[in-house]
């Protein structure tokens, strides 16, 4: 896969882990199932339950804030991976982004994912039920110079988009004179 150029990977893969609300289980597997018939992998079913961190942890996907009135929640990772016969695997990939989006699921990060930035930051987190804080994201990424030293967004890094990136060494260079100053 690393030698094999992005859009083949695109049109011929699947590779994603979707965290589902346990009932809804059922309806992605269905989904898959009957929509992906070129699909020949079997899909990966381990359930998890959401752990509950001492500090929160606004951008895991797997991680409940915490509260005093802690209840478990079951969920289902529904790991898709594997080679599609008919090249449609990016469309695959957006019908699943587009049940996620509806169905209160989500994908980890290094999943394939097809949303505009808009869905991206709109999309629910698993332990909160609500959007990702693209305000604290910012904050964070302006606190610890990730804007000054040219560090790509985290929808550009896990969406894939094309972003204007200056040398590794002039990157470097700005980091370290963040850094030092």
């Amino acid at each position: 896969l690393r030698k094999a150029h992005p859009d083949i990977v695109a049109q011929r893969m699947l590779i994603m882990d979707v965290f589902v609300p346990w009932s809804k289980t059922k309806d992605l597997v269905e989904l898959v199932r009957r929509n992906i018939t070129a699909y020949t992998t079997p899909i990966w079913l381990c359930p998890a339950v959401l752990s509950q961190p001492r500090i929160p942890q606004p951008f895991s996907p797997i991680c409940q804030p915490p509260s005093s009135h802690h209840h478990p929640q079951l969920y289902m990772d529904v790991g898709i991976y594997g080679r599609v016969n008919d090249y449609q695997a990016r469309r695959y990939t957006r019908q699943i982004d587009l049940w996620t989006l509806k169905n209160n699921a989500r994908k980890l990060l290094y999943s394939q994912h097809t949303y505009s930035e808009e869905e991206f930051w709109k999309s629910p987190s698993v332990e909160s039920q609500t959007p990702l804080d693209r305000g604290l994201y910012e904050h964070i990424r302006s606190k610890y110079g990730a804007l000054q030293a040219g560090f790509v967004d985290l929808y550009s890094k896990v969406v894939g988009k094309t972003v204007k990136v200056d040398t590794i060494g002039q990157r470097w260079r700005s980091f370290w004179s963040y850094v030092i100053s």
